[in-house]
């Protein structure tokens, strides 16, 4: 059994090395995507001082490792709406930019629509931005190391 388990191990070495590490991108393509949608290479060619970023997820989650400088927004019940628009609000005062971009886990995950859908009917037109949904969400980003 040992020595099987040794044999795997230095096969799998050995492939890594020959094939290289896998591939992890989240193939996009924009004619594919549904209205409001966006890929990830778009968005990064919009600029950083652009986008601002929307973590969708749990607010434990965002705090561990989302996109520095991004902001929490989610439809969780532990969460006071109220609180987050106010947050939401202040940020794009200060500092507005045209592109709101929403992450979430993964592309399937539904709150990136919620928050997508809410923030596009509460303050895009009033403050004069785009909502997107980022496709491929967490897993997108992760794929391009955006993330701590």
């Amino acid at each position: 059994m040992l020595a099987l388990t040794a044999l795997s191990a230095i096969m799998s070495v050995l492939t890594w090395q020959i094939v290289g590490a896998p591939d992890r991108s989240v193939p996009c393509s924009e004619s594919d995507l549904k209205e409001g949608h966006v890929c990830l290479k778009t968005v990064l060619s919009w600029g950083e001082d652009q986008v601002l970023w929307v973590d969708a997820r749990k607010r434990k989650e965002w705090q561990k490792n989302g996109i520095k400088n991004s902001l929490l927004f989610n439809d969780q019940k532990d969460e006071n709406l109220d609180d987050l628009d106010a947050a939401f609000m202040e940020v794009q005062a200060v500092t507005p930019r045209p592109h709101v971009v929403i992450y979430c886990d993964t592309d399937a995950c539904g709150t990136s629509e919620i928050v997508a859908k809410h923030l596009r009917e509460n303050f895009a037109e009033m403050l004069g931005f785009k909502v997107w949904v980022l496709y491929g969400g967490w897993k997108a980003l992760a794929a391009e190391e955006m993330i701590p």
